[in-house]
């Protein structure tokens, strides 16, 4: 899965809820990492990883941020 910094270092990408649903999180860099994601409330909660996935990386790409790492 795909993760993407903005200009300002925060790290983003998707997540599951408790629900089962996905939405991307982002995470400011002053945080402690295993903690402090919150929800963007920009994005509709997904069924699948995969469309929340796209949500994000189309967001990401018209944002101009940068693609860093592909977790598994």
């Amino acid at each position: 899965m795909a993760v993407y910094v903005d200009r300002r270092g925060r790290t983003y990408k998707v997540m599951p809820d408790l629900a089962g649903k996905y939405a991307p999180r982002y995470h400011k860099p002053e945080s402690a990492p295993e903690v402090g994601w919150k929800t963007c409330k920009a994005f509709t909660h997904r069924d699948s990883l995969e469309e929340s996935e796209r949500d994000l990386k189309a967001w990401a790409m018209k944002k101009g941020m940068t693609a860093t790492v592909e977790e598994q």
